[in-house]
Order: C-alpha cells, then sequence, then structure tokens
C-alpha cells in the first residue's frame, strides 16, 4: 500500500500559514510520529514562508530566474521518498489555482489526497484585501475585486475532476475560526490524533486591526518606495491599537456584498463540497451583516493619535510625499482622503497607481540585472588581471595579438516613468567586450 500524501491547497487566508508554521515548528515532533513535512526549499523572495509555494508554477514569477519550480517540485519529491513515512503533507495556499496535472508526479510513489478549507467569500475578500494593503506596492489592490466570482471555487472544480471528489477533503474554515481548532480540524481531517500540548503553537500572518489597515489605505496612493513602506508599515504595526478597536472597515463598497445568479451558484456549490445545507444562507446573511459597515476615512483624532505614536523616521517618510501633514491643524485630517474622492476621480487614480507600481516593479527587476551584470565584470576584470600577473611572471612568453580590451561606451540612462508622472532612473556605466 502506497504511503499517504496530504496536500494541503488553501485557500488563501483560511488559516494557512498558520497550518504551515505549526507544521514546520514542530517538523521533529511530526516525524517522531510518523507525520513527515518537508523542510520548505526558500529563495531570497520567499523569506519567512514556510509552505511549498516555489514548486507551485502559477506562483513561479516570484522566483524567476532563480530556479525552476520543477527543479523544486522533484527536490521535495526526493524528501518525501527518504523520509518513507505513512502520513506526508505538502501546503501552499497557492495549489488552489494550480494546474492539477502539475501535481501527479506524486500520484506514483503516494496516495494523494487534497486538503481544502472554504471560507464565505465575503470574508475571504476583506482579509485578502486588507493583505494587499498590509503589502504595499501591489498593482492589483484595488483591481483584484473585480474578479470576485473567480475567487469563490478557484480551480478546485479541476481538482475534483483530476484527483476524483472520494481523494478531496473539504473543511469549513468559518467553523474552525468559531470553534478555535483549525489546526484540530486539520489533523483530524487527515486521520491524526495529535496531542497539541506538547507542540509549539502560534498564529502567523494576521490581519492588523481595522484601524492600522485604514491608515495604511489611506497613504496607498503615495509613490512610496519598497523599503520606505516597509519601514512605514513595521513602525505602524507596532502600535496598540485596543483603544480604537471600535472601528471597523472592509475597504469594499456595500454593492460588492450583493450576488449575481453566478455567485450564488457558485455559493451554494461550497455547501455542496462541505455538505452543509445552510452555507449559502450563512453566506448572504454574513454578506448583510459586512454592508452596513461604513468605509469612513479614519476619525482625525484617530488620525492625529497614530501620528504622535509613529517615528520621527516614519514621519519623515510620509511628509516626503504628503507634506500637508506636516501643517494639518489639530482638528483637521492629516493623510489623504480616499471616502471623499469621486468614483471617476478614483478610477484615475487607480490606473495611475498600478502604472506606478508596475513601473516601480520593473525597475527593481532591471536595477537587479544591472547589478547582476556589473558582479560578473567585476569577476572578469579580477580574471584578466590574474591572466596578466601570470603572464609577467612567466619566463617566456609567445608573441600574440593584444586581446580586445573592454570598450566603454556612453553612460546609459534607463527611464521607467509611472502613470502618475513620478521618474526613476537607473544610470550606470555599461562595459562591452569580449564575453570568456
Amino acid at each position: 500500500m502506497k504511503p499517504l500524501l496530504y496536500i494541503h491547497i488553501g485557500f488563501p487566508k483560511t488559516g494557512t500559514s498558520t497550518i504551515q508554521k505549526f507544521c514546520n515548528t514542530n517538523r521533529d515532533l511530526l516525524f517522531e510520529n510518523g507525520i513527515y513535512y518537508p523542510a520548505p526549499r526558500l529563495g531570497p523572495v520567499l523569506r519567512g514562508h514556510e509552505g511549498h509555494v516555489n514548486m507551485v508554477e502559477v506562483a513561479s514569477k516570484l522566483f524567476e530566474g532563480r530556479i525552476n519550480w520543477k527543479e523544486y517540485r522533484r527536490e521535495y519529491l526526493n524528501d518525501l521518498v527518504r523520509a518513507n513515512c505513512h502520513i506526508n503533507i505538502l501546503s501552499s495556499e497557492s495549489f488552489a489555482g494550480e494546474n492539477p496535472e502539475n501535481l501527479a508526479v506524486f500520484c506514483d510513489k503516494f496516495d494523494v489526497r487534497l486538503v481544502c478549507f472554504i471560507r464565505n467569500i465575503f470574508d475571504y475578500l476583506i482579509s485578502y484585501e486588507k493583505q494587499l494593503v498590509k503589502e504595499g506596492l501591489r498593482p492589483d489592490l484595488f483591481s483584484s475585486l473585480q474578479y470576485r466570482n473567480l475567487h469563490i471555487l478557484g480551480g478546485v472544480e479541476r481538482h475534483i475532476n483530476f484527483f476524483g471528489m472520494d481523494k478531496c477533503i473539504f473543511l469549513n474554515y468559518d467553523k474552525a475560526v468559531k470553534n478555535g481548532d483549525l489546526l484540530k480540524m486539520f489533523f483530524q481531517a487527515i486521520g491524526v490524533n495529535y496531542d497539541f500540548q506538547k507542540s509549539e503553537i502560534k498564529k502567523a500572518n494576521i490581519t492588523p486591526p481595522d484601524v492600522a489597515i485604514r491608515f495604511l489605505y489611506q497613504l496607498s496612493f503615495l509613490p512610496f518606495g519598497r523599503k520606505e513602506w516597509n519601514i512605514l508599515r513595521k513602525d505602524i504595526l507596532q502600535i496598540d491599537f485596543s483603544k480604537w478597536k471600535s472601528y471597523r472597515c472592509t475597504l469594499l463598497p456595500s454593492s460588492f456584498f450583493m450576488l449575481d445568479d453566478l455567485a450564488k451558484r457558485e455559493v451554494c456549490r461550497q455547501g455542496e463540497l462541505l455538505n452543509d445545507p445552510g452555507w449559502y444562507d450563512y453566506t448572504v446573511s454574513r454578506g448583510r451583516e459586512l454592508a452596513s459597515i461604513p468605509n469612513h476615512d479614519l476619525p482625525v483624532e484617530v488620525q492625529h493619535d497614530i501620528w504622535n505614536n509613529i517615528s520621527p523616521k516614519v514621519r519623515s517618510i510620509i511628509l516626503r510625499h504628503w507634506p500637508d501633514a506636516g501643517v494639518a491643524s489639530s482638528d483637521a485630517p492629516l493623510l489623504p482622503s480616499i471616502e471623499k474622492i469621486p468614483s471617476d476621480v478614483f478610477e484615475q487614480m487607480r490606473i495611475l497607481r498600478h502604472g506606478y507600481t508596475v513601473s516601480f516593479g520593473a525597475r527593481e527587476k532591471i536595477q537587479e540585472q544591472i547589478a547582476l551584470f556589473e558582479k560578473r565584470e567585476r569577476e572578469r576584470e579580477r580574471e584578466r588581471e590574474r591572466e596578466r600577473e601570470r603572464e609577467s611572471k612567466a619566463p617566456f612568453t609567445h608573441l600574440s595579438p593584444p586581446s580586445s580590451s573592454p570598450q566603454r561606451l556612453p553612460r546609459s540612462a534607463i527611464f521607467l516613468f509611472s502613470a502618475s508622472g513620478v521618474c526613476y532612473s537607473a544610470v550606470r556605466p555599461v562595459r562591452c567586450g569580449l564575453v570568456s
């Protein structure tokens, strides 16, 4: 009989990071109990991630130009075979949108089962949108929700058709959160009665309080750099927001919580997969509840309170892009207003921001390529120096034509203009020569 391999396919924002963190932190204890979770093979882009996303083709753009996703998949397969455990686990929220044929390679050695948590679509996308706000510089921040219905089932039907319904396990995330037994539900689903008292349990990738998210959201249209945003976000998320916990926002218009015919069918299908006849009514009721939450800008007193609690360094970063914050009186707002932007202007700003973030990402890739080119040039120059030293120390040398020395070309300027009118330049001297 083949050993079991449970592939945890998501969805995103359904406790995947918590499950991955638990499995990775307690790998040795799980192994002692006959359960194997391969150590994540992390690249430079994936630091801190504790799942197996780098073997997912749809997510391979995160590490493009480094190691092919098929190589990661092969290494994970070898790890699983060497471990020789009866129960094995792979986990990535990106598996939900993956081509199931890419997972077929595991079927030769293992009895593959899929595990998927389903969350009501409204809370799921609110949490997803807040994740985008937290990350910053995401081009899809103001556009991802245009494809709401695609998020309801994702690629689940393809997985069912490929592996068969009898190989798929669907779990109710909303119920798990209500009962506080996410990990217990997951391990019971894979046939493991695990004693959690002897293991370290920490939640991971927790959505910040609404007041913090709204503060970051109101700064989202400003042209921060990645380092600036990371400094700003880290500083803000360290603040104690307990006195403002009554503030709530969804970041979504009330019309978003109305289901069209396609969405209704997809939500009913979720209920079938969960074997929960009340799922549709629960989702609709939850949508009405969330639609009643207003999406106002942060109250003026909250803005000033947060401003007084952030570091001088973060204030200077904000003032660099929004000088109005430095001259605002105590009864005037500090942050740009998003609530009062007319819909047509908001759409224009959304398009500009998309162009800015795409241009920023392209600029970072070009700078990385330039840095790699210059590193190679320095290595070649050192090799040429060593070659000249060897020739000078040799007792006899043959006459030969002078080698072609690298020819210096005019300085090359690469300009990337974002639609927001911000100009970025990466100016580097370019050298041209024979490639050894």
